[in-house]
């Protein structure tokens, strides 16, 4: 559930075309977790028929009763995202940038190179910006386009508080794929 905070004015506007992405992407991604209760339900079953010497009709029974209980596990957990698809609601949150944060760091796996590679390794640039203590990582043009303590407005899908991007006035602030925020807790 949504909370309104005090200083903080809720509006709405419109999904565009790579809000709808972002959203239905998320919504594939669950498909996992269903997929996967299907295989432990078949597992289940098959673990149980194996000593049974007629199991060839309970068996199928088993496998028809698992992919309908996934199915339904689809639905449940992708609720929000088809009342997101079906709304195409953003919410639209005033914010402040508190910190503005670069760090040089190097590819994973390094300390277990010889002292000879490590010449060679090549260097990651992280940039992030920090609103209301959540982490936004950003690529290095749009980390030069804000500054620390500048107003801008946070992107959120309305019912699963998917982030969607930045607004700064009129200009969308692109955010890159390797984001590690992906949800609001208000």
């Amino acid at each position: 559930m949504l909370v309104r905070k005090k200083n903080k004015p809720m509006e709405f506007e419109k999904f565009n075309e790579q809000d709808l992405i972002k959203v239905r992407k998320d919504k594939n991604n669950n498909i996992l977790y269903s997929a996967g209760v299907f295989l432990i339900l078949v597992l289940i079953t098959f673990l149980i028929l194996f000593f049974n010497t007629t199991y060839g009709v309970y068996y199928a029974i088993s496998i028809i009763i698992s992919a309908i209980v996934s199915f339904i596990f689809f639905k449940i957990t992708t609720r929000k995202h088809r009342l997101d698809i079906l709304n195409q609601n953003v919410l639209l949150i005033k914010s402040a940038i508190k910190d503005k944060v670069y760090k040089k760091d190097y590819e994973p796996g390094s300390a277990s190179l010889p002292s000879q590679i490590i010449d060679e390794m090549k260097e990651l640039n992280i940039y992030y910006i920090v609103i209301d203590d959540t982490k936004i990582f950003v690529n290095k043009e749009d980390y030069d386009k804000v500054d620390k303590g500048e107003e801008i407005i946070c992107r959120w899908s309305e019912n699963t508080k998917l982030f969607l991007g930045i607004k700064k006035g009129n200009q969308f602030i692109n955010i890159s794929q390797t984001s590690g925020v992906n949800q609001l807790y208000v």
